[in-house]
């Protein structure tokens, strides 16, 4: 009788084991399974997510190339151009604006050096030693009252931004930085010596600070070669930057104000246009020689901004759009989620 209940507690204790066992691997099933569920979940909404995003795109493309169809010039009376509020989708929402590229200061303008035989001896505030965009830029970097920047700041920060983009090594007026520089930093490292590739290539730019980069970032696009600034889109700050040939001060928040005034519900056709009005006229009479060099009012680079929320997937999408004739190709894009 001993011998049998001792055999039945054995088979107790590995019936109990086994049913452990299996309820452990039941267990590990159980979550893998919800796992891969969650997972498959996720591929799908994200699948999803991006064919919205795409599906904007898509969207912006054509109000582009129906735009350039009907009109020449590009302004912010356009379809393109209108803020559309988000709107809903099946489990979620989806928001999108175009933004005119060209109404910010690109960045790679800044390529090139004054050819003159003594611009070696004419002083640090002379406007002669920089060209028309470096003009515009050292003007821009003084109208953040968050980042207040003395003249002297501005251009040092632009004649760092010179040797950044230039091929050769030497130091641009007093406050450049070439090669040299960057090496003997704590943690060094290569300049550049080429155009733009990115916006954020300027935070590595000798002089420039967090705060002042955050500044700019609304204000500064990279595109290739020497796009023009449009005056029909470009905001208060940019307007700013139209100045005399003679001036490296900003133009008067309230001048600015009056060229933003001016546009409201119109636009300009033509440079010849915007100098021929009454604002253009006042604004050339009050700067002496306003420069027009590197304007337009035609725009061939865009930026699609699309965010989308959908059950629990957020991404965004930044795509550059370029226009060429009646076609619109997206040249990057960028998600973020």
């Amino acid at each position: 009788m001993s011998n049998i209940k001792h055999q039945s507690g054995v088979v107790l204790i590995i019936a109990l084991l086994i049913a452990a066992l299996v309820a452990s691997i039941a267990v590990a099933f159980a979550e893998n399974f919800q796992l891969q569920g969650a997972r498959s979940e996720n591929r799908w909404h994200g699948g999803q997510a991006q064919a919205y995003l795409l599906g904007a795109e898509s969207l912006a493309r054509v109000l582009l190339e129906d735009d350039i169809q009907s009109n020449a010039t590009d302004h912010l009376n356009e379809d393109w151009a209108k803020k559309v509020a988000p709107f809903a989708i099946e489990g979620g929402w989806l928001s999108a604006r175009i933004e005119d590229a060209q109404g910010r200061f690109n960045l790679n303008a800044l390529a090139g050096k004054v050819d003159s035989p003594n611009i070696e001896d004419l002083s640090a505030h002379d406007p002669v030693r920089f060209t028309v965009a470096q003009k515009r830029f050292i003007r821009l970097l003084q109208t953040f009252e968050a980042v207040p920047l003395s003249l002297d700041e501005a251009i040092s920060v632009t004649e760092a931004v010179i040797d950044w983009l230039d091929q050769d090594n030497d130091t641009t007026g007093f406050s450049g930085a070439e090669s040299d520089y960057y090496a003997s930093l704590d943690t060094p490292y290569r300049i550049a010596n080429r155009r733009f590739v990115d916006v954020s290539e300027l935070r590595l730019v000798r002089h420039m600070s967090a705060a002042l980069y955050q500044a700019l970032l609304p204000y500064v696009v990279v595109l290739p070669g020497t796009q023009g600034l449009n005056i029909n889109t470009a905001s208060l700050k940019l307007l700013r930057t139209l100045q005399s040939a003679n001036e490296l001060e900003p133009l008067s928040t309230y001048d600015a104000e009056q060229l933003i005034l001016a546009r409201e519900g119109s636009y300009y056709r033509s440079v010849k246009a915007f100098l021929n009005s009454e604002e253009g006229r006042q604004l050339a009479e009050s700067t002496g020689n306003l420069q027009t060099e590197g304007l337009t009012v035609a725009s061939g680079y865009f930026v699609l901004y699309a965010e989308v929320s959908l059950v629990r997937q957020r991404r965004q999408l930044t795509s550059v759009l370029v226009r060429n004739g009646e076609s619109v190709t997206p040249v990057l894009r960028r998600n973020y989620w």
